[in-house]
């Protein structure tokens, strides 16, 4: 018995290729699985300072962590869900830098 997409491919309402694919795939739209976050990384290290009730600029990732892109490690944990506050302050040189914190 033909399943859904395999009635829409013979209506020539989706192509070969996607039937393809989700039979390869298993279900048609699969959740992406999420990125395991490993001991010793620089991601789960800031998370663990974070957690500790902490914030966090640029400059004092580099100093702590060795990381110069401190919104590349904040991007890569919002993708696993962690969700961040953050303001733009500004240093005693007047330089505007941005702090995060849980």
């Amino acid at each position: 018995m033909p399943n859904e997409l395999e009635e829409a491919v013979r209506h020539g309402n989706v192509g070969m290729e996607t039937l393809i694919n989700e039979k390869a795939c298993g279900d048609l739209f699969p959740e992406k699985p999420k990125k395991i976050l490993q001991a010793g990384t620089q991601p789960f290290e800031i998370l663990q300072y974070l957690k500790s009730g902490k914030s966090l600029t640029g400059l004092e990732a580099l100093c702590l962590f060795g990381t110069m892109k401190l919104a590349s490690r904040i991007s890569e944990l919002k993708d696993m869900g962690y969700q961040f506050k953050q303001e733009m302050i500004k240093t005693e040189s007047g330089k505007k830098v941005m702090r995060y914190w849980l």
